[in-house]
């Protein structure tokens, strides 16, 4: 009886894991100027969130650059696409709740949130760019925006469509603070689920 309750136990913690994970923002802090962003959050050097990103889309530090400023904290890093028409990033198990996200450009935007199958569940519609006046002589984005996006389901990938190298973007949180919360990361699933199966062997080797 107590190795059923203690099973009974780990699998209420594991429910509670669940329902209260929290949001992840990744912000491309670490990454060198003009590197491909990749894996870097999928078993790469940052932290593994099961997350990554197109091929074209890359890290560009603004005190190297100097084609952008006023980003959000908390660092100078952002991510720009440069080339073809669209970015994009996936996540390991998805997410639910909502997508938020910084952006600044000189061309319109659209950010669509799709699930497994590719289906979109929500989309920001056309974001207009802001020109570079007022931000200094040669630098071309500087106007950021914070925008979110709130959807019903599960989130496997998000794409970002408009004109490569004309619109950055920073700060991108996968989840919600809210009710939708975010799904739990595959490596405390697998903690979890690791526990819930020692304790079952326990139980089956013990007389009742």
């Amino acid at each position: 009886m107590k190795s059923l309750s203690a099973i009974t136990l780990a699998a209420g913690l594991t429910l509670s894991m669940a329902a209260t994970a929290g949001p992840v923002t990744v912000n491309f802090e670490g990454l060198a100027n003009n590197t491909a962003i990749g894996n870097y959050y999928n078993g790469g050097a940052g932290t593994n969130y099961g997350i990554s990103f197109g091929a074209n889309a890359r890290a560009f530090v603004g005190g190297v650059t100097g084609t952008f400023t006023g980003e959000p904290a908390p660092g100078d890093t952002i991510m720009l696409w440069t080339s073809g028409n669209s970015t994009s990033a996936s996540m390991t198990g998805g997410w639910t709740g909502s997508l938020s996200f910084y952006y600044a450009g000189t061309a319109a935007l659209t950010v669509s949130v799709l699930d497994a199958a590719g289906t979109s569940l929500a989309s920001s519609g056309s974001l207009a760019g802001v020109g570079g006046g007022n931000c200094g002589l040669g630098v071309a984005l500087c106007h950021w925006n914070q925008y979110t996006i709130d959807f019903s389901g599960t989130a496997s990938s998000v794409s970002f469509l408009g004109a490569a190298g004309l619109i950055g973007v920073d700060n991108v949180t996968f989840g919600s603070t809210g009710g939708g919360g975010n799904v739990p990361e595959p490596g405390s699933l697998a903690l979890a689920g690791l526990a819930l199966a020692v304790l079952g062997a326990r139980a089956l080797r013990k007389p009742a």
